[in-house]
């Protein structure tokens, strides 16, 4: 038995091929979990003719070093076989190169380890998290910057690639308006504060308090969302009911009280909504500026989100999409077949 790895679609795609020579030229296919039988009369060194599962076929291979072409009943299927070990070693840490590479240089005078969103949009057209991946996009790649970064974040994350629309961006990502955070004073011993960028949430609470456009801003960085004291009183939320937590803050233990909040980021109903034991400051001093802040805990629940700053303008677009959709796999057709086997079959195949 012979097993090797077929690379379809210039490696988009891969399939674990089994061959078994059950005798002359008579073999046994095991492609997903499936075995089909091949009867193979090989007529010169590119053309064979197969019996596959009852049915016939007349294929040519056209053989360029590890790639072949294989053409059956007029369609050209390029395939790439290696084995399960140079398929290990192609991937082995190192040796993958991702087209295409972007480099920003150094922080400009004065922004020593702090990065923010004026460095960001200063640097970048986008910053986003695809499935885990993190991306950015240098400055001047715009929109076809972030179609390309997509496609790369598809293909690591996912088997197949997903299913983007004419903006290069998965189908159904929804978008609104984001504006830098205001400067904030530093305070001592701190370098200037450079806030992140701000989106407008719509909040419910359990008892049916809705308030709507309230600013948030995004920090992927904070484990949990967190709304002010002052934001609690105009929601009615009576603090000495509720239970406490310890969360993370940027310099620290952070104690805060939890309430169940529903957030909803888009005016677009068919978007989900997300309910989160959202955290509420204790110590007043943990919270000078009265923030309310996007955390982990709901932008983890979107597949796909982004933040776009090539407009024009200092203000920036939030994008999201609460699920990805992938291209599905072609069914393992007979054609597939061929393409994957075809080139094994034809190195243990005499003329006859």
């Amino acid at each position: 038995m012979s097993a090797y790895v077929a690379l379809l679609d210039g490696g988009a795609r891969e399939e674990r091929i089994e061959v078994t020579r059950t005798g002359p030229g008579t073999y046994e296919v095991r492609l997903r979990g499936k075995v089909h039988a091949v009867d193979a009369f090989r007529h010169d060194h590119g053309t064979l003719s197969l019996l596959v599962d009852g049915e016939s076929y007349a294929a040519t291979l056209d053989e360029r070093g590890a790639k072949v072409h294989v053409r059956v009943r007029g369609s050209v299927h390029p395939v790439e076989l290696l084995s399960e070990r140079r398929l290990r070693l192609r991937r082995a840490p190192g040796t993958l190169t991702l087209p295409g590479k972007a480099t920003v240089g150094s922080l400009p005078a004065g922004r020593e380890g702090t990065i923010g969103n004026g460095f960001l949009k200063d640097n970048f057209d986008a910053a986003a998290q695809l499935d885990g991946y993190f991306y950015f996009v240098a400055k001047g790649q715009g929109a076809t910057g972030v179609a390309r970064a997509v496609a790369i974040s598809s293909f690591l994350a996912f088997a197949t690639p997903a299913v983007v629309g004419p903006d290069g961006r998965p189908a159904g990502t929804r978008s609104a308006p984001a504006t830098p955070t205001p400067p904030k004073p530093p305070t001592p011993g701190e370098e200037t504060v450079d806030g992140g960028y701000d989106l407008p949430v719509d909040i419910r609470t359990p008892s049916g308090t809705v308030l709507d456009n309230v600013l948030f801003t995004i920090r992927s960085g904070f484990e949990r969302s967190l709304i002010s004291r002052s934001l609690a009183a105009l929601l009615g939320i009576d603090l000495g009911s509720l239970p406490s937590a310890v969360d993370e803050g940027n310099f620290g233990a952070l104690p805060v009280l939890l309430t169940p909040l529903t957030l909803q980021l888009f005016d677009d109903p068919s978007f989900p909504s997300f309910i989160l034991d959202v955290g509420i400051v204790q110590n007043p001093s943990d919270d000078p500026f009265g923030e309310n802040i996007l955390g982990a805990d709901l932008l983890s629940q979107l597949a796909y989100w982004e933040i776009f700053y090539g407009t024009d303008g200092p203000a920036a677009i939030f994008y999201a999409a609460a699920a990805i959709d992938t291209v599905p796999a072609p069914a393992p057709g007979s054609a597939l077949l061929l393409a994957g086997a075809l080139p094994l079959l034809a190195r243990g195949l005499r003329r006859r």
